[in-house]
């Protein structure tokens, strides 16, 4: 669902070119095979993804490890912490998480 409502906002913001990455290999799998989509318990959800995909923008979606993005690892804890669903907006990153970013951008796992 994150992929899914990601995606959104990101087209609601009017990006038309995105490099997605995700660290759930199964994710990717089943986006880049169609016929397991229909098969999988989330195939709603999946469905939803790939018609998204098929919007007017150029998006990759590939995997990557847990330690090569602890930002997004980071991002999931916190967001599957939180008392109410929904999109959570940050402004600005909470401290915690900017060194976080910095050894993101460095490539430091």
């Amino acid at each position: 669902m994150a992929l899914r409502d990601g995606l959104r906002v990101a087209w609601e913001q009017g990006c038309r070119r995105l490099i997605c990455e995700s660290d759930c290999l199964e994710l990717v799998r089943n986006l880049a095979n169609v016929d397991w989509v229909s098969m999988h318990s989330h195939g709603g959800i999946l469905r939803e993804i790939r018609d998204m995909m098929g919007w007017s923008w150029k998006i990759d979606i590939s995997w990557i490890a847990i330690e090569g993005n602890m930002v997004a690892d980071w991002l999931a804890k916190r967001g599957s912490s939180l008392v109410s669903s929904g999109i959570h907006e940050l402004a600005l990153p909470p401290p915690e998480l900017k060194i976080l970013l910095l050894k993101d951008s460095l490539g430091v796992s």
